[in-house]
């Protein structure tokens, strides 16, 4: 092998072993900058550590707004968070501070928090549980929005005020029960939430907002509370299966409401008899670890329409938090008739 062959070979080797070590410096150093994004501020005194998917939140105070052109530290990794844990002494949750966290399948929020901000949890599309704490008192607009998993929620009773479209295409949630201390209802908050069978609405408004349950097709039964006086436009927009609407308050003002009802639903009927409520009940138990379990339940029947709502509270014997879980059956002539 000729001396020329040798060198040219070796020149070879050398570029190798160059082009070699550079890539291990570009690892390494991507690898310091991943390390470098696990963990940070998110708030004044808030801080955050995302670890095997789980993203933590701790320490005090609110967890800052963010915008679009500031969005989260784990904005850019968020499709690879699992799971939310939000600990105590955090008492609101920013704008976007969620924002399409799209493999997150539930969250329990812990009983210091009294907010939670514009679209703080919008399109994240795989969350199918959120569980609330008495404690709560503000939903931001857009809050839930799009999170087309979410299926079932009970809202704490402090609440009282729920943002416009707050749970805007939620498509999955079957029932809500607006608590009775809300007197802020945005417009829209319900609209297309195509797989909701029953709502309730407790809430002191006079007026229920425009849009409210826009495009809930599968909606059959409404109960108003007895202050309201007025339907906003559109409320009832495309609800083609509403058949009740219950109402207890001033008798003239029912039939107004009524007439405001069957303009956004041509072929709703104005008798509201027929329904007959099965019964309701509350049980508290002790399951094996201690914690005290309360379950309410309530079974209405129209015809041949079955809902069956169940909402099981349980208190943990080593923490203040309270875990919701709501389950809703819908039978259609004893059959399944909505999902």
């Amino acid at each position: 092998m000729s001396d020329k062959t040798i060198n040219r070979i070796f020149k070879m080797f050398q570029w190798t072993l160059a082009v070699i070590f550079t890539a291990c410096l570009l690892i390494t150093f991507k690898l310091c900058l991943v390390s470098a994004a696990e963990s940070g501020d998110c708030g004044a005194d808030a801080t955050w550590t995302l670890e095997d998917g789980v993203l933590t939140i701790s320490g005090s105070g609110n967890i800052q707004s963010y915008t679009e052109d500031n969005m989260p530290p784990w904005y850019e990794t968020r499709a690879e968070v699992m799971e939310i844990i939000i600990e105590e002494g955090i008492t609101g949750v920013g704008e976007l501070a969620f924002y399409e966290c799209s493999s997150v399948q539930s969250i329990t929020l812990p009983g210091t928090i009294t907010s939670i901000g514009n679209m703080a949890f919008a399109g994240c599309t795989s969350l199918a549980r959120v569980g609330f704490n008495e404690g709560l008192l503000r939903i931001g607009e857009n809050a839930f929005a799009r999170c087309e998993s979410l299926n079932a929620i009970m809202l704490p009773s402090t609440l009282i005020k729920i943002g416009d479209q707050a749970f805007y295409r939620c498509s999955s949630l079957s029932s809500v029960r607006v608590p009775a201390m809300v007197s802020q209802l945005g417009t829209g908050v319900f609209a297309y939430c195509t797989g909701m069978i029953q709502a309730v609405i407790e809430g002191m408004i006079t007026e229920l907002p425009v849009w409210t349950f826009y495009g809930c097709t599968s909606l059959v039964s409404v109960s108003l509370p007895s202050n309201m006086t007025e339907v906003g436009e559109y409320a009832f927009f495309d609800c083609e299966n509403l058949e009740n609407a219950y109402y207890e308050g001033d008798a003239n003002v029912g039939e107004t409401i009524k007439e405001q009802i069957k303009q956004d639903v041509p072929n709703f009927t104005e008798e509201t008899e027929g329904s007959t409520n099965k019964g309701s009940s509350t049980t508290l138990t002790q399951d094996s670890t201690g914690n005290i379990v309360k379950t309410d339940r309530e079974v209405v029947e129209k015809d041949d329409v079955t809902i069956d709502v169940t909402v099981q509270q349980t208190k943990p014997v080593d923490s203040n938090q309270t875990i919701h879980d709501v389950t809703v059956d819908a039978t259609i002539g004893g059959e399944n008739g909505w999902n």
